[in-house]
């Protein structure tokens, strides 16, 4: 995963010297490993992050790169920093082994390169009822039907599924020779998923396309001790 973001989003003023170029940063630490607390109990785990987060944050500082800067998180849990430095260092700056990411908020003298609109997946739940003509009685049968679309927000895929409705509720004849129409009642949840590529979907684990929480109650069968192998 890349460490600096936007680096070359920025179109440079060409009259504006290398070394007096600066970038307004915004520097995340690494957080700590899960290994280094499991043994401990969760109060005695809190503590022990809270520690090791000064700890990394005061060896972060001690380069002295930074000599002002904007504190990120809290001084009992130290995230990282937002400062000023000179935009030629900031690929020296993230070799440091402490750091998560870099994000650049400005550059002196330049502007960002226009983002070009970007669609992302979404994954609409719908409930489509199946409806048979002069049919009044009985039990109906509808389905919760889970339909991918691109679209540039939750609106804008509510929006684009929602023309489609019509064409979803064409009619046929079923074999009894009776019209049948697929009826979208309503649209119930939209949920944005994380597709960048098809080799998303290589991935062993899989990849989540919808993703809603819910409670129910906590029984034995349910419960779990805390330990990794169980």
């Amino acid at each position: 995963m890349k460490k600096i973001h936007s680096l070359d989003e920025w179109i440079l003023n060409k009259k504006v010297s290398a070394v007096k170029r600066t970038a307004t940063i915004r520097i995340h630490l690494k957080y700590i490993s899960l290994k280094k607390v499991l043994t401990l109990s969760p109060k005695e785990r809190v503590k022990t992050i809270d520690k090791l987060l000064q700890y990394n944050f005061l060896k972060f500082l001690k380069s002295g790169l930074f000599a002002d800067y904007k504190l990120i998180g809290t001084k009992r849990r130290p995230r990282g920093i937002e400062t000023i430095i000179l935009f030629k260092d900031i690929k020296r700056v993230a070799k440091s082994s402490l750091i998560e990411n870099i994000f650049i908020n400005s550059v002196t003298g330049s502007k960002k390169k226009k983002a070009l609109p970007q669609l992302s997946l979404f994954c609409i739940k719908m409930t489509v009822a199946i409806q048979i003509e002069k049919i009044e009685n009985g039990l109906q049968t509808y389905e919760e039907r889970y339909v991918l679309i691109k679209a540039k927000s939750s609106d804008d895929a509510y929006k684009k599924i929602g023309k489609q409705k019509k064409k979803y509720q064409e009619p046929y004849l079923n074999s009894q020779g009776c019209l049948v129409r697929w009826k979208i009642e309503s649209l119930d949840d939209c949920y944005v998923t994380y597709f960048e590529s098809c080799d998303d979907l290589n991935s062993p684990e899989g990849f989540e396309v919808f993703s809603i929480l819910k409670k129910r109650k906590l029984t034995k069968g349910r419960y779990w001790n805390g330990k990794l192998n169980s």
